[in-house]
């Protein structure tokens, strides 16, 4: 039974087959839905409320759902681990992190291969899409709906196909833009869309150099399965990109497979933008978080390791903050942002400075975060901090105590646009 919110439910061998249950009513409501969930169960489950934008077709519809598995072990509701399974924009607060009322539900979790090797057999019915995927933006979610829904029409496997490292960082080595996401973001974005199967290919000169047939004949259709493919306008594949639209359908035609050609998503008829890659990339260097926002379907996130910085936030200006560590190669465009914070499973509101500190002279690159209401010691503890709006660019003060009441302005700026 497939669910198009972005999970999928299964039965186990102790829970009898029920009908497929699709929650496609025009009537559709939150209360309905959590008690199909309730009919149709095999583990504990609670079930949170946060916000879900859901692509079907040419249908979009918002969705309120998001998932936080517990394995129950002992004394009934006692928690011992919990399985992260969240939409792609997640909102976690302090209320996440304890199991309530648990409600009996079954997700199933996205399978890994990081090799080709790993594949012994050809999947059931594989649909697929192929790309680098960087940002998982909401064009490519919509790829990945398209590839569900014609999955569970043939009662077959949705299968995602991405490459690591980047093909650019092989084929054009320094020449390359940053990542919007890295791999591991791009994993946990990949399975909260429904994905079955996600087949991280390692690129690398050798499979460069397949042919557009050995690659499609030999690997999508004999080794991985191939039924039906799901591809852009201008998808291209194979040796030197030699592969096209018109060559695939042609192969399709021989070897007996669908293409299913997707158009571009646009956010609106008259935004100006297509979405891509690109595009976001060019959004959050120029600090445009509200616009990048709309393209991801979430807001932008790096992530990093808290570590031990100037000591000047505490002890100087009173006001301490998180210097981080980044893992992301992708930072916005320096200044004062309004930011949110997931922390611990919890989540927080904060202020984030990106820059050089130039009332300090200090011509040093660094990402601070001044977590608001917040004392906990987490320094070498993992942080990742949501970018929802830029407030001002940086600045140099004449003096300390100016840039204490600049802060404290931020502060409050923060406050108002995190309360909207």
């Amino acid at each position: 039974m497939a669910f198009s919110a972005g999970f999928r439910l299964r039965r186990t061998p102790c829970t009898p087959r029920r009908k497929p249950l699709r929650p496609t009513q025009a009537d559709f409501s939150k209360k309905l839905f959590i008690s199909e969930l309730e009919t149709n169960s095999c583990l504990p489950l609670e079930i949170l409320i946060s916000e879900w934008t859901l692509i079907r077709g040419q249908k979009k519809r918002n969705i309120e759902i998001a998932l936080f598995m517990f394995i129950i072990d002992g004394a009934e509701g006692e928690t011992r681990t919990r399985t992260d399974i969240r939409p792609l924009d997640p909102e976690p607060s302090a209320s996440t992190s304890s199991a309530t009322s648990a409600r009996k539900f079954c997700a199933i979790i996205m399978k890994l291969v990081n090799h080709l090797g790993q594949i012994s057999k050809p999947f059931k019915n594989a649909v697929i899409t192929i790309g680098n995927f960087d940002g998982v933006h909401i064009g490519h979610q919509a790829l990945f709906h398209e590839v569900i829904e014609k999955a569970d029409r043939i009662g077959g496997t949705s299968i995602a196909m991405t490459f690591e490292p980047h093909p650019m960082r092989v084929l054009k080595q320094n020449n390359h833009p940053p990542l919007i996401t890295l791999y591991e973001q791009k994993q946990e974005l990949i399975e909260r869309t429904g994905i079955d199967v996600l087949i991280c290919v390692p690129f690398t000169t050798q499979f460069a150099a397949l042919t557009a047939r050995e690659f499609v004949e030999d690997l999508l259709v004999r080794q991985i399965g191939m039924k039906a493919i799901v591809v852009g306008e201008d998808y291209s594949f194979g040796k030197n990109r030699e592969g096209n639209l018109e060559l695939l359908k042609s192969y399709a035609a021989e070897l007996g497979f669908d293409v299913i050609v997707a158009s571009w998503i646009k956010l609106a008829k008259n935004y100006p933008d297509r979405i891509s890659s690109t595009r976001i990339r060019e959004l959050i260097m120029d600090g445009q978080m509200v616009e990048a926002h709309k393209m991801l379907g979430r807001h932008y996130q790096i992530r990093g390791i808290v570590v031990t910085g100037r000591d000047r936030g505490g002890k100087v200006l009173g006001i301490p903050t998180a210097n981080m560590h980044l893992q992301d190669e992708l930072c916005p465009k320096t200044g004062i942002y309004a930011v949110t914070v997931e922390c611990r499973e919890n989540l927080y509101n904060g202020v984030a400075n990106i820059g050089y500190s130039p009332t300090f002279d200090d011509h040093e690159f660094t990402v601070e975060v001044h977590i608001l209401d917040f004392s906990d010691n987490i320094y070498d503890k993992k942080i990742r901090v949501n970018f929802i709006q830029r407030i001002r660019d940086e600045q140099k003060f004449s003096n300390i105590s100016e840039l204490i009441d600049q802060i404290k302005k931020d502060i409050a700026a923060a406050r108002d646009i995190l309360a909207k």
